[in-house]
């Protein structure tokens, strides 16, 4: 998967604008919320929505989706939500380790 991808071609234009200004995407800025829980002691999966707090994105379930269709995140347990209803909880896999380590700290 391509972290830095910001726009697909079938995008619309608004999209490819804010692709540009945005120089950090969001994947990776999710990946990074996730690398860093994994080195907490001790390591604790997190929701779609905590990740998108820790790492400052608003739709942060798209994204997730992305990176666990990718094998970045797993998911491992289901956690009561908000609002008491249960939602996904990913921790970062190897590969997705991999991958912080290999791009470093772009954030």
């Amino acid at each position: 998967m391509n972290l830095f991808e910001q726009a697909r071609s079938t995008d619309p234009e608004n999209s490819h604008i804010a692709a540009k200004r945005d120089r950090t995407p969001q994947r990776y800025k999710l990946l990074l919320a996730y690398y860093n829980e994994f080195m907490g002691a001790p390591s604790t999966p997190i929701s779609d929505a905590l990740a998108g707090e820790k790492a400052g994105v608003a739709t942060a379930h798209k994204r997730c989706s992305e990176l666990l269709r990718a094998g970045l995140i797993e998911k491992v347990a289901d956690i009561a939500g908000p609002n008491g209803t249960p939602v996904r909880a990913c921790k970062i896999t190897e590969a997705g380790i991999s991958e912080i380590r290999t791009l470093g700290d772009l954030a």
